[in-house]
């Protein structure tokens, strides 16, 4: 398998991210920075965190 490497990063809504050639993808938090499996994941996370 080819190695995972950085596909694109930049901010969206104030949030740093990374995403990967994989699919998975680093959000940055207040808290921290959290890694997904995926954007979809990610999505799930945000709505379930705003309520």
């Amino acid at each position: 398998p080819a190695p995972v490497t950085v596909l694109k990063s930049g901010v969206i809504d104030g949030m740093g991210y990374t995403l990967y050639t994989d699919g998975s993808i680093d959000a940055a938090f207040e808290h921290g920075t959290l890694r997904f499996d995926s954007i979809e994941d990610l999505r799930r996370h945000l709505e379930q965190s705003n309520g």
